[in-house]
């Protein structure tokens, strides 16, 4: 049995967490955190190919996947799924045995089961939700696990996909050097994270927002290749809210989607990683 590694990882340095109430010094701190990955921040990192994501607002194949949801998402989630539906399958592969990290209630359990017809769909979180029993059939199932901290087989999964979820977990990086197989086999990833802006939404939440030096750290591990970073949305994105009645973001998105292409990772409130991951071969062990 593979025990927990001695010396655990992760691609920043942040002592506070966002998801504990913070004292004022606290949150004084993660202000200041904030303001030096805004100032120290570059639009390119050398080695980190980026791409702006020009967003398609496809109405009719959003609302097939996500159905009535779409008019309850945030801006942020709105540009994450119209990504999915246009990207994931080539992405994450066809029919994919699946592993979601984070996966929280398992909604997303739903989700791509209709955007990928998995074969297999392992959902983990730090804690059992009640709605998992709701969820789990002959090819979902779910499982509590410190993600971070404890080793993952994935000897029988294709794909790994996290939504939110990398910034809640303090030993980022362990995650991806804990992956372990019993033969060698190659993973594909897609992991939606906040960049530096969702400061502005989010404020105290999560251990971190990534930069793109952070997300170059994030996967500087043996067997990971071929990483790209999207980014999505921007200012504009940002201050598509929905107040009481009024539209939603959706619909107030559709209507700029011109204007909410990030000039550079800096603007950008959400980034949108894919890589390539080598596992069960003797020489990553």
């Amino acid at each position: 049995m593979i025990g927990p590694s001695p010396q655990r990882v992760s691609s920043s340095f942040h002592r506070i967490c966002g998801d504990e109430p913070l004292s004022l010094l606290g949150k004084g701190l993660y202000t200041l955190s904030f303001l030096r990955e805004k100032l120290t921040g570059r639009p390119t990192e050398q080695g980190v190919p980026v791409e702006a994501w020009h967003p398609v607002f496809d109405e009719a194949r959003l609302r097939k996947h996500f159905g009535h949801r779409l008019d309850e998402f945030t801006s942020n989630r709105v540009l994450c799924s119209d990504f999915l539906v246009e990207r994931s399958a080539q992405l994450l592969g066809e029919r994919p045995r699946l592993l979601d990290l984070g996966c929280g209630p398992g909604e997303y359990s739903a989700f791509l089961a209709s955007l990928l017809d998995y074969q297999s769909y392992l959902g983990i979180d730090v804690i059992a939700f009640e709605r998992w029993a709701q969820a789990t059939n002959a090819r979902t199932s779910f499982r509590a696990a410190s993600v971070g901290t404890v080793p993952i087989d994935v000897t029988n999964i294709d794909a790994v996909f996290s939504i939110s979820a990398l910034e809640h977990v303090r030993f980022d990086k362990q995650v991806f050097r804990d992956l372990h197989a019993a033969a060698p086999r190659r993973l594909r990833h897609l992991h939606f994270i906040p960049g530096v802006p969702s400061f502005f939404q989010y404020r105290a939440h999560g251990f971190r927002r990534y930069t793109l030096k952070y997300v170059r750290e994030l996967a500087d591990l043996p067997g990971i290749s071929n990483l790209r970073v999207h980014t999505l949305g921007n200012d504009v994105s940002r201050a598509c809210v929905r107040l009481g009645t009024g539209p939603s973001a959706f619909a107030q998105l559709t209507q700029r989607r011109a204007q909410v292409v990030a000039r550079d990772a800096r603007d950008a409130p959400f980034l949108v990683v894919s890589f390539e991951q080598a596992v069960g071969e003797p020489s990553l062990a």
